[in-house]
């Protein structure tokens, strides 16, 4: 778990110290930043759940407490997943939280967190927008990124993520890390 953390951080850090420099010749590298920064947390995310499902712990031994105790991640994945090829998923993790751990953990938190819970949502809509650019997830990024900010309906993600000296693009990772730090323990709810 602490190495997907530490994977997550240096892709952050990474992208920190080089987006000023690339942005000037390809605006749109903030998006290829974004994605690999949204997928970095992710990876973490679930992980982390497994890790701690399963009974593993954080840093200081930090463990959030469990309602159910899972033999491994077979075993979790078994009893969590709804059908056969189904993946666990942030979605999922969403649903199931507050059935494996009990009240105040950290998954739960973030998914219930009053400034977390809409910016995330927010960094789905621009993550499928941009990993898929299908009819739905253009509709859902114009209904929540673009009418929400008055912005063009040509403004591509990389025009919202950049807009201000890159305003949204830091709030989102900023977001991110604070819980990631939560998550593994640093910071105790």
């Amino acid at each position: 778990m602490l190495d997907k953390y530490n994977e997550f951080i240096q892709e952050v850090n990474y992208w920190q110290e080089i987006l000023p420099v690339l942005y000037t010749n390809n605006p749109k590298i903030v998006e290829l930043a974004f994605l690999k920064i949204y997928v970095k947390f992710e990876q973490f995310f679930i992980e982390s759940f497994v890790h701690y499902a399963t009974g593993g712990e954080g840093e200081n031994h930090y463990q959030p407490i469990r309602r159910l105790a899972f033999a491994d991640a077979t075993h979790l994945e078994k009893i969590v997943k709804k059908i056969e090829h189904e993946y666990i998923d942030i979605k999922r993790i969403e649903q199931i939280a507050d059935a494996v751990f009990v009240a105040n953990n950290p998954f739960s938190q973030f998914f219930n967190d009053a400034q977390a819970k809409p910016l995330f949502t927010k960094m789905t809509t621009i993550r499928n927008f941009l990993a898929h650019e299908s009819r739905e997830s253009k509709v859902k990024y114009d209904k929540l990124i673009v009418q929400a900010y008055n912005l063009s309906a040509y403004d591509e993600p990389y025009l919202f993520l950049s807009k201000e000296n890159f305003r949204h693009y830091y709030s989102f990772t900023e977001i991110l890390k604070n819980f990631a730090n939560i998550i593994i323990g640093r910071i105790i709810i």
